[in-house]
């Protein structure tokens, strides 16, 4: 394929602020519905078109980046998927409904859970190190922990489950 020119017609140079001709080929739907949006709006297909295409690159830095942008835009299926049946609420019907809320965050936390399956995590060791620790010290050295522990288990950095073993820990004897 060395030396030969891509097929279609040969790109011209484009300078910098110059505005330059994309032609793509969509389903008819997406036309369709492009279309009476740029009717709507009262703009020619080609700006709505423009504009749609530059949200789906400015929405990715807002919202993060390129991975969180699609985990949010996943999140927002997932609701999609809960948006019937809610007279007048329309799409955001699923947060005016407890049963149909709880199913969605549900679905959300266990995607999120699958994710931090897969991060690092040191946290279960040093919870282990941190109860060998109280055991071995003395009264003072107990409270001193203690109140660590505390502390720990308000920082959102470290795991829920984890967070609530140091809670524990923070309430123990100090015997």
């Amino acid at each position: 394929m060395e030396g030969k020119s891509p097929p279609g017609r040969p790109r011209v140079s484009r300078k910098a602020g110059e505005r330059s001709t994309l032609s793509l080929r969509i389903p008819t739907a997406l036309f369709d519905t492009l279309d009476a949006e740029a009717k709507r709006k009262g703009v020619p297909l080609s700006n709505e078109a423009e504009e749609r295409l530059a949200i789906t690159f400015s929405d990715e830095g807002r919202l993060g980046g390129p991975k969180t942008a699609s985990l949010l835009r996943e999140f927002a299926g997932i609701a999609a998927r809960y948006q019937d049946g809610f007279e007048g609420e329309g799409a955001d019907g699923w947060l005016a409904d407890r049963d149909t809320f709880n199913i969605v965050t549900d679905l959300w936390l266990r995607q999120l859970q699958v994710l931090r399956e897969n991060l690092s995590n040191n946290d279960q060791h040093d919870l282990q190190e941190f109860r060998a620790d109280i055991e071995r010290a003395d009264r003072d050295g107990k409270r001193a922990l203690r109140r660590y522990a505390k502390k720990l288990a308000d920082m959102t950095a470290i795991d829920p489950d984890i967070r609530r073993e140091y809670a524990r820990l923070a309430e123990g004897d100090d015997q």
